[in-house]
C-alpha cells in the first residue's frame, strides 16, 4: 500500500504574474517594471535612460509605474518617461555664491556649470 500524501497541491498565479503557493494561496504580484511583464510598457523608462519603479505590485494596481531620472536629479513621471531630467545646482549646492551675489543655474540639464 502507498501512504496517502497531502499538501502537494499548489495555487498558481495567472500567466505573467510571479510566484505560486504550495498548499495555500499564492502572493500574485505584477511588477510593471520587470522585463517579463508582457502587458507592460516597461521599456519606456529604459529607452529614456531612466529607472523604472513600481510602487505597488498588487494585481489590481496597474498604470502606477514611475520613471525616475538618475541621481542627482529627482524628477519623476507616472506612466511615462520624464520629459527632461533637470538638476538645479544652486538649490543643491546651497547657493555657494558670496553675498550680495545670487546663484543662477542656466543649464539645469547638465552638471558643474552654475
Amino acid at each position: 500500500e502507498h501512504p496517502l500524501t497531502t499538501g502537494g497541491w499548489v495555487c498558481q498565479c495567472p500567466a505573467g504574474l510571479s510566484t505560486q503557493g504550495v498548499a495555500g494561496p499564492a502572493a500574485c504580484e505584477l511588477n510593471e517594471c520587470e522585463e517579463t511583464c508582457a502587458t507592460c510598457e516597461n521599456d519606456v523608462c529604459t529607452a529614456a535612460e531612466q529607472d523604472c519603479k513600481d510602487p505597488a505590485t498588487g494585481v489590481s494596481a496597474t498604470g502606477d509605474w514611475v520613471c525616475a531620472c538618475h541621481a542627482p536629479s529627482t524628477d519623476t513621471a507616472v506612466g511615462a518617461a520624464v520629459a527632461m531630467c533637470t538638476y538645479d545646482e544652486c538649490s543643491a549646492a546651497g547657493g555657494k555664491c558670496p553675498a550680495p551675489q545670487l546663484c543662477k543655474d542656466t543649464h539645469v540639464q547638465s552638471y558643474g556649470n552654475w
